[in-house]
C-alpha cells in the first residue's frame, strides 16, 4: 500500500513540473533563433544584419519604438565572435513580422564572411528598458544563441568568352564558350555542384552543364559548352543563367540571364560567313573597330586576305584607305573595292607586294576587283601586278597599277572586263591578254 502511495505522489509530481514548465516555455518571452540576412553596402561603411527571432509578439511600447529609443537597448545584445565582442550598431522591429528585430553592425569593422557559421547571441537588459512582448518582458538568455547562416550566396564576378583564337567575342562553331564565375562564399560539391545554363541565340538551344572548381576556397569555379553546327544560322549573344548552393544549403542563382560579363565580356554567335565585311589595317582588335557593330574577325579585319577568306560566296569586302602589305589571291566570287567609310570608293587603297611574287592573283570566275592601288611585285617574268587565271564574268577597274613586272595579265579566260585602270613602271607588258576575249577600254 505503501509503494503505490509513493507512486501516485512522484507521479503527481511529474505532471505538476510539467504543466509548470509548459506553462513557462508558453508565457515567456525568450530569442527562439538568430540567422544571418545580408550585407548593405554603403561606402565606405558595409553593414552586416542579423534577423532575431521571438517565441512572441512584440507590443507596444517596444514594437513602437523610434530609433531613437531603439539606441537606448542596443548595449543588452551581445555578438560574440570567438571571444570578440561585437558591437550592435543598430536594431528595428522587421518588416519579416512582428516577433522579429533586425540586429545590425559594422562588418567593414568586424569583418563577418557569408561561409562563417560561429558568431553568437546573447540577451542581458543591462539597460534597465524591457523589451515588451504578448508574452511579457524579454528573458535574459542563459546561454548564447547560435546565429545560423542565412545568407544566400551570390555571384561576385563573372565572365562569359569563346576560345575563338582571334577574338574571344566571337563563338563559331567548333569553338568553346567558358563561364568563369567567383561566388562571395564556398560553394557545394555535394550533393549539387553549381549548374550553368547556356542558350545559343536564334534557335534557342540550351546546354546545361555542371560546373567545375580547382580553387580550393570553392569559390572560383568555370562551366563550359561547344558551339554546334546545327545546319542553320546561329546569330546572337550567349546568355547565361546558373543556380547554386552554399555549404549550409541556402541557394543562389542568376537570373535572369546575362549575355555580358562583369568586365564587359561576351560572345555572340556566328556560325556562317557574313555577306560583307570590313577591312582597315588601323584595326588589332575589337576595341578598335568603328563602328562597334561589327566583329573582330567576323566582318571586321586588319588584312584583306582574312576578308577575303571571311565573306560568303558573291559577298563584298569594303577597304578602308591605307597600305596593305601583302599578296592576295581570290579564289571565289566577290566584290573586293575601295571603301571611304561612307559607301563610296576610296582614294586608292595600296595594296603592296612587298617585292614578292603576283601582288593580286584571281583564279574564280565573277569577281569584281576595283579602286586599289596595285604595286610592287616580284621581278621576274612570271610575276605581276593582277593576274587573272583561266576565269571568265571578272571586272577589273578603276585601279593604278605601278611598279610592277608584268601590269595587268589575263591568262586563258574569256568574257572578262578590263578597264579605266592605269598601268605604268611595268618592266614587261602593260596589259597582256593571252586570248582575244577581254574587253580592254580607257586602260592607260
Amino acid at each position: 500500500m505503501k509503494s503505490k502511495i509513493t507512486i501516485l505522489l512522484v507521479t503527481l509530481f511529474v505532471l505538476a513540473f510539467s504543466a509548470q514548465a509548459v506553462a513557462q516555455t508558453k508565457d515567456v518571452a525568450l530569442i527562439y533563433g538568430a540567422e544571418t540576412q545580408t550585407t548593405i553596402v554603403t561606402d565606405p561603411v558595409w553593414a552586416e544584419t542579423i534577423l532575431v527571432q521571438f517565441n512572441s509578439e512584440l507590443v507596444d511600447p517596444t514594437f513602437s519604438w523610434s530609433p531613437a529609443e531603439w539606441a537606448l537597448v542596443l548595449g543588452d545584445f551581445k555578438i560574440l565572435d570567438g571571444a570578440t565582442l561585437v558591437p550592435v550598431t543598430a536594431a528595428e522591429v522587421s518588416a519579416v513580422g512582428t516577433n522579429y528585430i533586425s540586429l545590425t553592425f559594422n562588418s567593414s569593422v568586424y569583418h563577418f564572411g557569408p561561409d562563417k557559421n560561429d558568431l553568437k547571441l546573447n540577451y542581458v537588459n543591462y539597460s534597465g528598458i524591457a523589451i515588451t512582448t504578448d508574452y511579457g518582458n524579454l528573458q535574459n538568455t542563459s546561454t548564447a544563441v547560435n546565429i545560423d547562416d542565412g545568407i544566400n550566396p551570390i555571384l561576385y564576378t563573372y565572365s562569359i568568352q569563346s576560345n575563338n583564337s582571334e577574338n574571344t567575342y566571337l563563338g563559331e562553331a567548333g569553338n568553346v564558350v567558358t563561364f568563369n564565375f567567383e561566388a562571395d562564399e564556398a560553394l557545394a560539391i555535394t550533393p549539387d555542384a553549381p549548374i550553368v545554363t547556356f542558350t545559343v541565340p536564334e534557335l534557342r538551344q540550351t546546354f546545361v552543364v555542371d560546373a567545375e572548381t580547382a580553387d580550393p576556397l570553392k569559390k572560383e569555379w568555370t562551366a563550359s559548352f561547344t558551339i554546334p553546327d546545327p545546319g542553320s544560322n546561329l546569330d546572337g549573344r550567349v546568355s547565361v543563367s546558373a543556380t547554386f548552393w552554399d555549404v549550409h544549403a541556402n541557394s543562389g542563382s542568376l537570373s535572369p540571364a546575362v549575355d555580358v560579363g562583369t568586365d564587359d565580356t561576351y560572345v555572340i554567335v556566328k556560325n556562317y560567313d557574313p555577306a560583307t565585311v570590313y577591312v582597315n589595317e588601323t584595326w588589332a582588335s575589337q576595341a578598335d573597330v568603328d563602328p562597334p557593330t561589327l566583329i573582330w574577325f567576323w566582318d571586321a579585319f586588319a588584312v584583306i586576305q582574312d576578308g577575303i577568306d571571311g565573306v560568303a560566296a558573291a559577298g563584298i569586302v569594303n577597304v578602308y584607305d591605307g597600305t596593305y602589305y601583302e599578296n592576295v589571291t581570290i579564289a571565289k566570287a566577290l566584290t573586293l573595292q575601295s571603301y571611304d567609310g561612307g559607301g563610296k570608293p576610296a582614294v586608292s587603297p595600296v595594296i603592296d607586294g612587298g617585292g614578292t611574287g603576283i601582288v593580286v592573283t584571281i583564279t574564280a570566275n565573277n569577281v569584281t576587283f576595283q579602286g586599289f592601288t596595285v604595286q610592287n611585285s616580284g621581278t621576274t617574268a612570271a610575276d605581276g601586278g593582277i593576274y587573272l587565271s583561266s576565269v571568265t564574268g571578272c571586272t577589273i577597274q578603276t585601279n593604278i597599277v605601278t611598279n610592277n613586272a608584268n601590269g595587268i595579265v589575263a591568262a586563258y579566260g574569256a568574257g572578262n572586263s578590263i578597264k579605266s585602270n592605269t598601268v605604268n613602271d611595268i618592266d614587261w607588258y602593260h596589259a597582256y591578254p593571252q586570248n582575244f576575249s577581254y574587253t580592254y577600254q580607257n586602260c592607260l
